[in-house]
């Protein structure tokens, strides 16, 4: 029945193909155009390309929660890169907790985050921050065939930190993950690689899959240049202004964000490598009509209109 069902559905939006491409494409440029705002950039060495899409895309993962746009995230994240420095040449600060929270009090929107969701966010920024910076001779490294060898030297260290950085009730959460890494030995080639780093920054507290899915769409997609077998092992991110476009015109019945173990997220990933095996995140698209139309209730402009159940 699922199998029917991935197969009705790909034969439902494949007529859209052409236009999704083209919210693909506006989707991207618009988030190169607010990272590059932030300093992150293609130029970046790839562990800080990794680190500073991370820290946005935990951001990001709270904009509704911090009534926040994405571009008022951005302006958070400059004011905090401004405190503490550039990641690029002030990774040990964001090592540091105290620095951190700190930083994140001069923010407008982020000093919103309180309580445990504040920590895990803190937790998993100095847990980074202090994995990548014991990988100092890789910071130069901005090759996306680097990755490989990025993803040996971060597994290895990110096993070492874990047990002393999480404190047990937080190593039990990520005990699934955590597992998978220790499992995954061997990064010998990109599909096995990039796969190891998802695993990878799934360990961390704050992480979901939205996270890690947007940061590596945006550290491998938008901010390196990856050849279409790269692209093809890419995860669509699966994030809120998406789902609501997808309930919309009928492919899923609810906007909740489904994490890495949910038979639904396996589902959504089968449906954007079925409809475009070369690059899965072209369905990351639709996030645009979310993020923008929806929001601003331009109907007129969008083109799936007259398949939206809210507009009909």
């Amino acid at each position: 029945m699922r199998s029917e069902e991935l197969e009705y559905k790909v034969k439902y939006l494949e007529p859209l193909k052409e236009q999704i491409l083209e919210l693909d494409n506006k989707n991207s440029e618009f988030f190169v155009r607010v990272l590059a705002a932030t300093g992150i950039v293609k130029k970046l060495p790839l562990p800080i390309k990794l680190f500073t899409t991370y820290f946005f895309a935990l951001l990001y993962r709270y904009k509704r929660i911090l009534r926040a746009s994405t571009l008022s995230l951005a302006k958070d994240l400059s004011v905090i890169f401004n405190h503490l420095g550039d990641p690029l040449n002030e990774l040990e600060n964001y090592r540091d907790p105290e620095l951190l929270e700190a930083a994140i009090d001069h923010t407008r929107y982020a000093y919103k985050l309180d309580g445990r969701v504040r920590d895990r966010v803190i937790a998993s920024l100095t847990l980074l921050a202090e994995a990548l910076s014991k990988l100092q001779r890789l910071l130069k490294y901005e090759n996306i065939n680097d990755v490989i060898l990025l993803t040996q030297c971060f597994r290895a260290t990110l096993l070492e930190l874990l047990p002393m950085a999480l404190p047990h009730s937080e190593y039990h959460r990520r005990a699934y993950y955590i597992g998978l890494l220790i499992k995954e030995r061997n990064a010998t080639s990109m599909e096995k690689a990039i796969e190891i780093l998802r695993i990878a920054l799934a360990t961390l507290p704050s992480s979901t899959a939205q996270v890690v899915d947007q940061t590596l769409y945006f550290t491998i997609k938008l901010l390196s240049e990856p050849t279409k077998d790269v692209l093809r092992l890419l995860h669509c991110p699966l994030d809120s202004d998406l789902l609501k476009v997808m309930k919309n015109i009928g492919v899923v019945d609810r906007a909740t964000a489904p994490d890495f173990n949910d038979k639904k997220y396996h589902f959504l990933q089968n449906l954007a490598r079925s409809l475009n095996p070369e690059d899965p995140t072209i369905l990351y698209g639709l996030s645009y009509i979310g993020r923008v139309l929806c929001r601003k209730k331009l109907c007129h402009e969008c083109p799936f209109s007259l398949m939206c159940r809210v507009y009909l």
